[in-house]
């Protein structure tokens, strides 16, 4: 629960190897809700060395990676994500811009209370009442409360809770984690849900975040002051930096504001390692609705129902471009600033295609329930670096990833199947290897069809540790046959064994780890209709990241579809002729040139 800034969090020691998160959109927020509360679902308060209560090496998590140690003004020890997050003013409802650890209503301005960690002048103070937040943080409120009431401390505390998908409308509606007075920086300059002057374009971001746009849009400081600011802050308390990931916005203004962070992190950082999540959100962008576009002063002045469904068919023609084009900048950005880039979408084409199928029922419009999908890929494929017992490092992931395109490709299975009934891990590895219907990947970048095999794949799979993963003896001699994966000693052996089969790639990385995905609240309830919470509730996980052929198609496609159209009238004094054609012969080279990988 939210109530533990009074106890050590195992495996919490600072200790180097840091990686710094940045959230760059309303979206990537959804994800990084998600992504947190997964870290903060396996942590254990009450000392120790250990990250884990699991006995098994390979479910050790070392949090420092992602986490810093801090304190309140009281002494008590805070664990905080390293993470600056980004978005919009009216993107968030009940969560004070100061934080909740570091000073609170009750002990007066809680603005005085943070000088300590941030210039309170500098503060932008968010306050909203109790009956603002959803139903999941109130019920987190009293559990808190039944935790903290004597009364109470020796009996069964109820919590568990079944989350309204419907209800999860801004993405710290269920964050259970708290954050730093530093994290989140509202952007003042643009609304949230604003369908006449919408933020949906690349170059509105990217102008905003210009080192020479002085015009004061955050926390009382130009946007570029306040990223250089956090950042210089993070990397000053890091032992030594790893790098940085990055959440982004691909499809709206947020891919701007991401391209200037990228390049200010490859001026300032240049051997520090980036990647970079290129998040599609799964409707429109930022709450866009076009039939609210007759909102418009200039539309209610007219009688014209012709003038009106013209012009807002060019408002969804105009949106749809501009988070093409977006992307197609994002990509441009990362390919500069040696960033790798992986973009994420459940649909299967850049524009329209069809949503992906899952072996569950996603909402295909909620950004709450598509970005849990992401935030599991997202977490499975990075979590071995940061086990305990890594034998790589964010560094070694960037560097096994970087190519001329500088893109790469994710795909994911959740649930992997489960090793019941029977059931054995080396059966799920021979459907697997068969290309049984039960058992399929799912492409998250759209464009990716694994019909080629890559140059290099990291392959991991999450939630298989110390119970049988080969049949015994007697089972054998019934089945009168052993396959391969038989033979296996142990899941790291299968897992080789099946991607050296396969061919996964020329080049792969096979890791695993015994720590499962936590899905329980507040995680949708795709497998959790009882409303267990945390990690309480688990599913195994597999993800593929590759570089190579397949990708190399989808940077085509990208590249394809940003050509054909008509960009003159965009054009302007950030974003001239001679910019875009440049931008237009590098994606052609880059493609060109990459037609024998």
């Amino acid at each position: 629960t939210h109530t533990h800034t009074h106890t050590k969090e195992r495996g919490m020691e600072q200790g180097g190897q840091e990686i710094i998160t940045l959230q760059v959109g309303n979206f990537s927020n959804f994800v990084g809700a998600h992504f947190w509360n997964e870290q903060e679902a396996w942590f254990e308060y009450g000392g120790g060395d250990d990250a884990s209560t699991e006995n098994n090496n390979s479910a050790k998590v070392k949090h420092s990676h992602l986490f810093r140690v801090g304190e309140t003004h009281s002494g008590d020890q805070t664990y905080t994500p390293r993470v600056l997050s980004f978005d919009l003013s009216g993107s968030v409802r009940g969560l004070k811009q100061e934080g909740e650890l570091y000073g609170s209503s009750d002990q007066g301005d809680p603005s005085l209370h943070i000088g300590s960690v941030w210039d309170a002048s500098r503060v932008d103070v968010i306050q909203h009442g109790q009956d603002n937040q959803s139903q999941y943080m109130m019920h987190l409120a009293d559990v808190d409360q039944q935790i903290n009431n004597k009364l109470q401390q020796h009996k069964q505390i109820e919590d568990t809770f079944v989350v309204d998908s419907a209800e999860m409308v801004c993405w710290n509606d269920y964050l259970r984690t708290f954050l730093h007075p530093r994290s989140l920086n509202i952007i003042k300059t643009y609304q949230h849900h604003d369908p006449v002057h919408t933020f949906d374009s690349f170059w509105q971001g990217k102008h905003l975040i210009s080192p020479s746009n002085t015009s004061i849009s955050c926390n009382g400081m130009s946007l570029f002051d306040v990223l250089e600011d956090g950042i210089r802050w993070y990397i000053e308390e890091c032992d030594s930096a790893q790098g940085f990931q990055i959440f982004a916005d691909a499809d709206n203004g947020f891919s701007g504001i991401c391209g200037g962070v990228l390049e200010h992190l490859h001026d300032e950082f240049p051997r520090k390692g980036i990647l970079c999540f290129g998040l599609h959100s799964p409707d429109t962008s930022l709450g866009f609705d076009p039939e609210q576009a007759l909102t418009s002063q200039h539309l209610l002045a007219t009688d014209n129902e012709e003038l009106v469904e013209a012009s807002v068919s060019q408002k969804k023609r105009d949106h749809r471009n501009n988070r093409l084009r977006s992307a197609a900048n994002l990509h441009y950005e990362c390919k500069n600033n040696s960033a790798v880039y992986v973009p994420l979408s459940t649909h299967s084409a850049f524009q329209g295609g069809e949503r992906r199928k899952f072996s569950f029922n996603v909402d295909g419009k909620s950004l709450y329930e598509t970005a849990a999908l992401f935030s599991s890929a997202i977490d499975t494929v990075t979590l071995p670096m940061r086990l305990s017992n890594a034998d790589f490092s964010f560094g070694h992931l960037i560097s096994s990833l970087h190519s001329p395109l500088e893109m790469a490709g994710l795909s994911m299975l959740l649930p992997f199947p489960e090793t019941e009934g029977g059931m054995y891990l080396s059966d799920v590895f021979t459907d697997l290897e068969e290309g049984k219907k039960n058992v399929e990947f799912v492409p998250l970048t759209p464009h990716l069809d694994c019909v080629n095999t890559p140059l290099f794949s990291s392959a991991t799979l999450r939630g298989f540790g110390d119970e049988p993963i080969t049949p015994p003896y007697e089972v054998l001699q019934k089945r009168q046959k052993a396959t391969k994966y038989d033979r296996c000693v142990d899941v790291d052996d299968m897992l080789q064994t099946y991607c050296a089969e396969t061919k996964l790639a020329d080049k792969f990385w096979a890791k695993t780890s015994s720590r499962r995905l936590a899905v329980g609240s507040p995680f949708p309830s795709f497998f959790n209709p009882t409303g267990l919470k945390g990690s309480n509730l688990s599913v195994p996980v597999m993800t593929t990241l590759e570089v190579g052929h397949n990708v190399l198609a989808v940077a085509k496609q990208l590249k394809d579809a940003f050509v054909k159209m008509k960009h003159s009238h965009i054009l302007n004094e950030h974003f001239e002729e001679t910019e875009l054609m440049q931008m237009i012969q590098q994606m052609e080279d880059m493609v060109s040139n990459n037609d024998e990988m």
